[in-house]
């Protein structure tokens, strides 16, 4: 998805908002540690996976993944990162 910014930074949109790769940062909720809980998240436009460590198991959640734009080409091949599970939505939908 970071990768996707990168393409979309190309656009003559991009200056305005300032889209780029360099959009993104990780974030620690207290110290990495084996004994305390602590959290991890890594930030950007498209990209939010939030993860805690608490006595020796890892969570992820809430988590935001998402991609813009939806395909890009990038020496010669054309990337879709999230193409699968985007067709596969109005499926599950159809199937509620």
């Amino acid at each position: 998805m970071v990768a996707a910014e990168g393409a979309l930074s190309e656009s003559p949109r991009a200056a305005r908002p300032g889209w780029s790769a360099d959009n993104t940062w990780p974030a620690f909720f207290g110290e990495p540690s084996d004994e305390t809980p602590w959290g991890l998240q890594f930030a950007g436009r498209h990209l939010a996976p939030n993860l805690s460590r608490v006595a020796g198991e890892t969570f992820l959640s809430p988590t935001f993944v998402g991609v813009e734009p939806a395909e890009y080409r990038r020496g010669g091949a054309t990337i879709a990162p999230l193409r699968a599970p985007a067709r596969a939505g109005p499926t599950l939908l159809g199937a509620l």
